[in-house]
Protein backbone atom coordinates (compact mmCIF):
# COMPACT_ATOMS: atom_id res chain seq x y z
CA UNK A 1 0.00 0.00 0.00
CA UNK A 2 1.19 3.56 -1.18
CA UNK A 3 1.57 5.76 2.01
CA UNK A 4 -0.59 8.63 1.77
CA UNK A 5 0.98 12.01 1.76
CA UNK A 6 2.52 13.63 4.97
CA UNK A 7 1.34 17.75 5.98
CA UNK A 8 4.43 18.83 3.88
CA UNK A 9 3.00 17.50 0.33
CA UNK A 10 -0.67 18.80 0.78
CA UNK A 11 -0.87 22.12 -1.76
CA UNK A 12 -3.58 24.52 -1.64
CA UNK A 13 -6.55 24.11 -3.73
CA UNK A 14 -6.42 26.08 -7.00
CA UNK A 15 -8.18 29.16 -7.27
CA UNK A 16 -11.14 29.86 -9.82
CA UNK A 17 -12.62 32.67 -10.93
CA UNK A 18 -15.51 33.15 -13.46
CA UNK A 19 -15.06 34.24 -16.69
CA UNK A 20 -17.98 33.69 -19.21
CA UNK A 21 -21.01 32.10 -19.92
CA UNK A 22 -21.81 30.61 -23.46
CA UNK A 23 -24.49 28.09 -24.27
CA UNK A 24 -25.99 26.68 -27.33
CA UNK A 25 -29.28 25.40 -28.32
CA UNK A 26 -27.64 21.96 -29.15
CA UNK A 27 -29.99 18.82 -27.61
CA UNK A 28 -28.77 17.37 -24.24
CA UNK A 29 -26.06 14.89 -24.38
CA UNK A 30 -27.65 11.58 -23.83
CA UNK A 31 -25.58 8.48 -23.69
CA UNK A 32 -27.90 5.95 -23.22
CA UNK A 33 -30.36 6.37 -25.93
CA UNK A 34 -27.74 5.22 -28.38
CA UNK A 35 -29.06 2.06 -29.84
CA UNK A 36 -25.87 -0.84 -29.16
CA UNK A 37 -23.62 -1.49 -32.92
CA UNK A 38 -24.26 2.41 -34.06
CA UNK A 39 -21.79 4.16 -35.46
CA UNK A 40 -21.74 6.31 -32.37
CA UNK A 41 -21.07 3.23 -30.41
CA UNK A 42 -17.92 2.42 -32.31
CA UNK A 43 -16.54 5.68 -31.93
CA UNK A 44 -17.44 7.93 -34.70
CA UNK A 45 -17.95 11.49 -34.38
CA UNK A 46 -21.94 12.64 -34.66
CA UNK A 47 -22.33 15.85 -35.72
CA UNK A 48 -25.07 17.99 -33.47
CA UNK A 49 -27.53 20.30 -34.96
CA UNK A 50 -26.24 23.93 -32.60
CA UNK A 51 -28.29 27.09 -32.51
CA UNK A 52 -25.80 29.46 -30.39
CA UNK A 53 -27.49 32.25 -28.34
CA UNK A 54 -26.35 35.80 -30.26
CA UNK A 55 -24.17 37.14 -26.92
CA UNK A 56 -21.65 35.39 -24.43
CA UNK A 57 -21.18 37.49 -21.38
CA UNK A 58 -19.07 37.31 -17.98
CA UNK A 59 -16.92 39.96 -15.63
CA UNK A 60 -13.87 39.03 -17.91
CA UNK A 61 -15.19 38.73 -21.20
CA UNK A 62 -18.29 39.27 -23.23
CA UNK A 63 -18.73 39.47 -26.89
CA UNK A 64 -21.25 38.19 -29.87
CA UNK A 65 -21.02 34.20 -30.99
CA UNK A 66 -20.47 34.86 -34.48
CA UNK A 67 -22.15 32.18 -37.61
CA UNK A 68 -20.45 28.86 -37.69
CA UNK A 69 -18.50 26.71 -35.51
CA UNK A 70 -20.35 23.41 -34.53
CA UNK A 71 -20.60 20.63 -31.76
CA UNK A 72 -19.24 16.91 -32.35
CA UNK A 73 -19.61 14.01 -29.75
CA UNK A 74 -18.84 10.82 -29.80
CA UNK A 75 -20.14 8.12 -27.48
CA UNK A 76 -18.72 4.80 -25.81
CA UNK A 77 -20.83 3.08 -23.59
CA UNK A 78 -22.73 5.50 -21.50
CA UNK A 79 -20.02 8.24 -21.70
CA UNK A 80 -20.30 11.59 -24.32
CA UNK A 81 -16.99 12.78 -25.79
CA UNK A 82 -17.88 15.92 -26.58
CA UNK A 83 -16.50 18.64 -28.84
CA UNK A 84 -17.58 22.43 -29.33
CA UNK A 85 -16.15 25.25 -31.64
CA UNK A 86 -16.96 28.97 -32.03
CA UNK A 87 -15.85 32.05 -32.56
CA UNK A 88 -17.12 35.18 -30.29
CA UNK A 89 -15.98 38.62 -31.48
CA UNK A 90 -15.28 40.51 -28.23
CA UNK A 91 -17.17 43.88 -27.16
CA UNK A 92 -13.63 45.55 -28.40
CA UNK A 93 -13.75 43.67 -31.72
CA UNK A 94 -11.20 40.82 -31.28
CA UNK A 95 -12.14 37.82 -32.67
CA UNK A 96 -11.40 34.42 -30.57
CA UNK A 97 -11.55 31.21 -31.72
CA UNK A 98 -12.20 28.52 -28.61
CA UNK A 99 -12.01 24.59 -28.58
CA UNK A 100 -14.18 23.26 -26.48
CA UNK A 101 -13.98 19.82 -25.15
CA UNK A 102 -15.25 17.64 -22.03
CA UNK A 103 -17.54 14.74 -21.07
CA UNK A 104 -20.72 13.64 -19.88
CA UNK A 105 -22.86 11.13 -18.45
CA UNK A 106 -24.85 10.18 -15.81
CA UNK A 107 -23.06 9.88 -12.23
CA UNK A 108 -25.39 9.32 -8.94
CA UNK A 109 -22.42 10.93 -7.09
CA UNK A 110 -22.47 14.58 -8.78
CA UNK A 111 -24.34 17.24 -6.19
CA UNK A 112 -25.85 19.79 -7.55
CA UNK A 113 -23.15 22.73 -7.62
CA UNK A 114 -24.39 26.42 -6.70
CA UNK A 115 -22.49 29.63 -7.09
CA UNK A 116 -25.09 31.78 -4.77
CA UNK A 117 -28.92 31.08 -6.12
CA UNK A 118 -27.18 30.45 -9.13
CA UNK A 119 -26.91 26.36 -10.71
CA UNK A 120 -23.64 25.54 -11.87
CA UNK A 121 -24.01 21.47 -12.34
CA UNK A 122 -27.33 19.29 -11.73
CA UNK A 123 -26.66 16.28 -9.58
CA UNK A 124 -26.43 13.55 -11.04
CA UNK A 125 -24.58 13.67 -13.40
CA UNK A 126 -20.77 15.00 -14.71
CA UNK A 127 -20.68 17.15 -17.47
CA UNK A 128 -17.40 19.47 -17.54
CA UNK A 129 -15.17 21.26 -20.38
CA UNK A 130 -12.04 22.01 -20.86
CA UNK A 131 -11.91 25.05 -23.02
CA UNK A 132 -8.93 26.07 -24.89
CA UNK A 133 -9.23 30.13 -26.25
CA UNK A 134 -6.97 31.13 -28.91
CA UNK A 135 -6.36 34.73 -30.33
CA UNK A 136 -3.68 37.46 -30.89
CA UNK A 137 -5.57 40.29 -29.64
CA UNK A 138 -3.28 42.19 -27.33
CA UNK A 139 -5.98 42.80 -24.43
CA UNK A 140 -7.15 38.97 -24.83
CA UNK A 141 -3.84 37.04 -24.96
CA UNK A 142 -3.89 36.16 -21.46
CA UNK A 143 -6.82 33.67 -22.68
CA UNK A 144 -4.14 31.48 -24.74
CA UNK A 145 -1.95 30.81 -21.95
CA UNK A 146 -4.51 29.83 -19.08
CA UNK A 147 -6.15 26.99 -18.02
CA UNK A 148 -9.89 26.55 -17.42
CA UNK A 149 -12.54 24.62 -16.89
CA UNK A 150 -16.33 24.54 -17.74
CA UNK A 151 -19.34 23.57 -16.08
CA UNK A 152 -21.89 22.75 -18.34
CA UNK A 153 -26.11 22.73 -17.49
CA UNK A 154 -29.16 22.52 -19.73
CA UNK A 155 -31.06 25.33 -19.09
CA UNK A 156 -34.69 26.54 -20.91
CA UNK A 157 -34.01 23.66 -23.36
CA UNK A 158 -29.65 24.56 -24.26
CA UNK A 159 -26.96 24.17 -22.79
CA UNK A 160 -25.03 26.67 -20.81
CA UNK A 161 -21.37 26.55 -19.68
CA UNK A 162 -19.95 28.36 -16.97
CA UNK A 163 -15.92 28.85 -18.05
CA UNK A 164 -13.58 29.52 -14.39
CA UNK A 165 -10.02 30.13 -14.85
CA UNK A 166 -7.62 27.91 -12.79
CA UNK A 167 -5.09 29.46 -10.77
Amino acid sequence: MRPGPGPELLQPQPHTEYLIASGSRAPRPRATEIPPGSDQRAGHPVPAPVRRPPQSAGPLLSGTVLAGGGDRSNTRGTVCELEARCLPRADDGAVIDIVNRGYYHEHTGSPDLYDGDLRLAEAGTYFRTAPVFRTDAPPHRWLARTVFVGLAREEDGHIVIRCCTVD
